[in-house]
């Protein structure tokens, strides 16, 4: 799986309310069917008339003379649709998907983002990455997060430990035998029993299983542990958020000692800006991360092996990360980055294996957790 970034600059937006859903559906309706409007006036405007000839026949066609431009009317956005020559083909699956939201919102009905883009599989070039774009981009045009479109989507992440969620029909999920698919459905529960002292958040799927199959839910009997399995979703940071608010407790991140664990911790605590509209401004500035950090790998003294070098593309990342520890006032992320950089080198958490089988729970994890459970 590609790791993608999501670390640009921050801006500040007010997350919308369960509460407004209704009146934010009728206004949806009216700013679409605006929006439709507006280009049609536009699309007769901006075309003039074109002859083209054909077998000694003539016909007269409407050729686009330029660009047409549709700026948001909504507060906040600054987001516009713009049809050209040559980007005719993203036009078109912006345009589809507002369709296909509108119709959503028209009978009140909701569809994964994976149902949308089979809907018109062919529009959207046999790859859901186009549909998300489009998604995104109709969020942040409307200003309105993507689940007040009726759109939802499927999670990556993953949740196993002491964490029982009840709805009022009885229906119950117990979080602890096995690990539990993170979706939006999750937090229409009603009833959350925490036992949970603390929620350990970890970077990638395999350690999350190396630390199920190391004992980690006997070793600390009271943790949640979840993983977004790379750059964190939406449903998965929804779904921490979500938790928090619930029952505060202890949050903790374990990543990567590269640009993009980095990364990751980052959209945790942040957000990111592309999906800041879309993610109704998720964040999770409860966050602590506890590795792995730089001068632990230092002293451990790994072989060379598993020190990667850090590449050009890794240095601008970093940079990247600084610019916003700066804006966020954040001197731990900075200075890991720093680290980092001088060192010149890169080191994924499975190498800690190198040492001792256990070693990542025995001796990172545990000592950093102990005061807390």
């Amino acid at each position: 799986m590609s790791k993608r970034d999501h670390t640009d600059d921050f801006f500040v937006f007010e997350p919308v309310t369960s509460a407004d859903s209704p009146k934010i559906r009728r206004e949806l309706i009216h700013n679409i069917e605006g929006t439709i409007l507006m280009f049609l006036q536009k699309l007769n405007t901006f075309t003039g008339d074109g002859t083209i000839g054909k077998g000694g026949k003539r016909r007269r066609s409407s050729v686009l003379v330029r660009n047409i431009v549709i700026k948001s009317r909504v507060k906040g956005s600054k987001t516009s649709f713009v049809l050209s020559h040559r980007g005719i083909c993203r036009f078109t699956r912006q345009f589809v998907a507002l369709c296909q939201v509108y119709s959503l919102l028209i009978r009140d009905r909701k569809a994964s983002k994976r149902d949308l883009y089979y809907e018109f599989k062919k529009v959207y070039m046999d790859s859901q990455v186009y549909l998300d774009n489009a998604i995104s981009k109709i969020c942040r045009f409307y200003h309105k997060p993507r689940h007040c479109f009726n759109v939802t989507s499927t999670s990556r992440g993953f949740a196993q430990g002491s964490l029982i969620l009840t709805s009022e029909a009885g229906a119950e999920i117990n979080f602890k035998p096995y690990p539990v698919a993170i979706g939006s459905e999750l937090t229409h529960f009603n009833n959350v029993n925490m036992m949970a002292d603390v929620i350990l958040v970890v970077e990638k799927d395999t350690v999350f299983k190396r630390l199920v199959d190391d004992g980690i839910f006997d070793v600390i009997p009271n943790v949640l542990l979840v993983t977004g399995r790379g750059f964190p979703d939406i449903c998965t940071r929804t779904f921490l958020r979500w938790l928090m608010d619930q029952n505060p407790v202890y949050l903790f991140g374990l990543v990567d000692c590269d640009p993009y664990g980095l990364s990751i911790y980052s959209t945790y605590k942040y957000g990111a800006v592309r999906s800041e509209i879309e993610a109704n401004g998720c964040k999770l500035t409860e966050i602590l991360l506890i590795g792995l950090f730089m001068d632990e790998v230092v002293q451990m003294n790994l072989a060379d092996v598993h020190k990667l070098r850090i590449t050009a593309h890794d240095k601008r990342r970093l940079q990247k990360i600084q610019n916003i520890a700066k804006i966020k006032k954040d001197d731990m992320l900075y200075e890991q980055a720093r680290q980092m950089i001088e060192a010149g080198f890169k080191v994924e958490l499975e190498a800690l294996a190198s040492k001792e089988p256990d070693f990542l729970l025995q001796k990172l994890i545990l000592p950093k957790l102990r005061p807390y459970i």
